[in-house]
Order: structure tokens, then C-alpha cells, then sequence
């Protein structure tokens, strides 16, 4: 085999972010989204939702804040633990963070949660199995 060394591009810049405040712990698992700024002022956020580690999911989430350099927990009420889950923002609703499917230690979560990013509520909806399924398979068609 050959090695060949990977250098950075010249036109590649690698930061390194330190936010402060209480980060969260390690984990596995997780998803990690960014969120726009809205309207289109600043830099925006960065969601990381759920994950496990060898204690346990973990039914919370964590923001950055870009723009503050900052940590912040939004404190969505009734978040389900999970690991290895999905998150998306629809199109047509772009104040909603989608959570579905993933796992806790008794098996496989059958369910959707909706996060309204400008407030702390989540409302949670049960799809039959074939449904996660047929959306898991297609992922890529959804376009809501």
C-alpha cells in the first residue's frame, strides 16, 4: 500500500471552537445540525440532539451559539432518550426540528417528536413500523 499524506488545501481553514459554558457530556449517537440564522443575520447554531454512552441515552440537547461563542440547553420538555436517530427541518415548516426513529437500551423507538425551535415544546406522534420503514428507506424523497 501506499501512503499518501492528506494536507490541508490552501483555500481550507480549520478552526478549532471552545464554546463557553457547561458543554455536554461524550456520547455516541447523536445528531448534529446547523440551524440558520433567521432572518439571514449572523451565523446561526448548531443543534446536537440525543446519544448514548455506556450509562444510557440521553434525552437532551445542546445549542451553540455561533454568534456568542456560547453553549445553551434549550430545555425542550418531554424529549425521548434515543441514539442513532434522525433530525431534519422541513421545508415548509422551518421553526420545527424533526427527531425520529433511533433506539433506546429496550429496542428501537417507534415514534416522531417535533421541537418547536422558538419555544420548549415537543409534541410526539406514533407511526406505525412500516411507515419509519418506507421513510427510512427513502429519506431522500422527503421533501416536506
Amino acid at each position: 500500500t501506499t501512503n499518501i499524506p492528506v494536507l490541508p488545501s490552501p483555500n481550507l481553514c480549520v478552526y478549532t471552537l471552545v464554546p463557553l459554558g457547561e458543554s455536554p457530556s461524550a456520547r455516541v449517537g447523536h445528531n448534529c445540525l446547523y440551524l440558520p440564522p433567521v432572518p439571514t443575520a449572523g451565523k446561526g447554531k448548531v443543534v446536537i440532539v440525543g446519544g448514548a454512552d455506556p450509562n444510557g441515552s440521553f434525552s437532551d440537547a445542546h445549542i451553540i451559539d455561533l454568534d456568542r461563542h456560547q453553549w445553551a440547553m434549550p430545555g425542550w420538555v418531554g424529549l425521548l432518550p434515543r441514539y442513532e436517530h434522525a433530525t431534519f427541518i422541513p421545508r415548509s415548516s422551518p421553526t420545527s426540528l424533526w427527531v425520529f426513529g433511533g433506539a433506546d437500551q429496550s429496542g428501537n423507538r417507534n415514534c416522531v417528536q417535533v421541537l418547536n425551535l422558538g419555544k420548549c415544546v415537543v409534541e410526539s406522534t406514533y407511526p406505525s413500523l412500516l411507515s419509519f420503514f418506507i421513510g427510512q428507506l427513502d429519506m431522500h424523497l422527503l421533501s416536506m
